[in-house]
């Protein structure tokens, strides 16, 4: 079975401001269920961009044949499609971290989450599994969150046979605010 990797490879940020700390909450389908999504945020620690940085950030390639901060590996689903959402956020409170907003997520969601499963994309990344059904009032959750919403951006990808012979995908597009540029990358694993 092919396998393929989800990397980000740059993030700009179209404001005007000094310094963030910025995270990603990243949702997609549950690889083995599919009446499941499963949500994260990261990275850990959250990215904090100074004023060297010109608000920009160019992700580090961590690991063999990489181009950018791994997101996700998997098996290429059956139908060839896969959808990820992934919502840029700035946390206000310096000392917040990845955990305490999982936990923040985690708790609005109460019996609607089912578990919270770590490697589930390869990685050591905690995913919170629920139901498609509770995946609804992300937003309403994420509004809750006493953060800045940067915006949203869909990474959906329906792979192409000509995909699975080039091996990869470079991709970019601009936040649902127009507050941030994303650049990323999807891969072929051997």
């Amino acid at each position: 079975m092919t396998r393929i990797r989800l990397e980000f490879e740059s993030l700009s940020i179209l404001r005007d401001k000094l310094r963030w700390n910025i995270y990603f909450v990243l949702a997609t389908e549950h690889p083995t269920d599919p009446d499941k999504m499963v949500l994260t945020v990261m990275p850990e620690p959250f990215i904090k961009m100074g004023p060297n940085s010109k608000n920009r950030i160019d992700f580090v390639p961590q690991g063999i044949n990489t181009d950018g901060m791994i997101v996700l590996e998997r098996e290429m689903p059956a139908d060839g499609t896969i959808r990820v959402r992934t919502y840029l956020r700035h946390s206000r409170q310096s000392t917040r971290n990845a955990g305490e907003v999982l936990h923040d997520i985690n708790k609005e969601f109460g019996d609607s989450v089912i578990e919270t499963v770590l490697g589930l994309f390869g990685g050591t990344t905690p995913w919170i599994v629920l139901s498609k059904a509770a995946f609804a009032i992300v937003i309403t959750i994420l509004r809750k969150v006493n953060d800045r919403d940067l915006g949203f951006l869909s990474l959906d990808e329906n792979f192409t046979d000509e995909f699975l012979e080039n091996g990869e995908l470079d991709r970019s597009a601009k936040f649902s605010t127009g507050d941030a540029e994303l650049v990323w990358t999807w891969a072929v694993i051997q």
